[in-house]
């Protein structure tokens, strides 16, 4: 039996959720379902130990939105705020930063220290042996240092991509992993 930890990139996962209509789901089961997935796919047995979940929060600068965006944002807060209280969950933010208003007025924000927290977790993880596996559930390529880093020091990385389109970079960052796994849209259908 493997130790294995989950760690989510929660906007790739959150901007795959909503292809398919949802916002809010149950990702502790999400992430156990993925684990016997996973199971099944490589004959091994996977012992989820914890799950990180890694995002920034909405912007709740009340100066800067309207009123369905204030509402979004609080709804959205008590979402991570709910993750963060699941057993053997843990919930890691980065920070937002505003950048303005495109021409139809949305709201435009960017995400920071996001992958670099996923990055020095990896290497830790890897580093302190708190973990025989890493699950990781991203598609920025930014991570595929830190995955080599990880691999070097004896840690099993299983990558899980939504990808439909390959380039350079997504092919870069399926071959740092050990292990490449393509999640597809069943998977969200328990939670519909």
């Amino acid at each position: 039996m493997e130790r294995t930890v989950v760690m989510i990139d929660g906007n790739y996962l959150r901007i795959e959720a909503r292809k398919h209509h949802l916002e809010y789901f149950d990702h502790s089961k999400f992430a156990s379902d993925l684990i016997s997935k996973l199971n099944e796919e490589t004959n091994k047995t996977y012992k989820l130990v914890r799950i990180y979940y890694y995002d920034a929060p909405p912007l709740l600068n009340e100066e800067k939105l309207d009123e369905r965006e204030i509402n979004f944002a609080k709804k959205r807060q008590g979402f991570l705020d709910k993750l963060d209280q699941l057993p053997y969950f843990e919930v890691k933010l980065g920070r937002i930063q505003y950048k303005g208003r495109d021409k139809n007025g949305r709201l435009i924000t960017a995400q920071k220290g996001v992958d670099v927290k996923m990055a020095i977790d990896l290497i830790e993880f890897a580093d302190q042996r708190i973990t025989d596996v890493i699950v990781l559930i991203t598609g920025d390529s930014d991570l595929i240092p830190a995955i080599r880093v990880a691999k070097n020091k004896g840690v099993n990385v299983l990558l899980c991509t939504f990808f439909t389109k390959q380039s350079s970079l997504v092919n870069e960052l399926v071959k740092s992993a050990d292990f490449h796994f393509l999640l597809k849209s069943d998977l969200f259908t328990p939670y519909k």
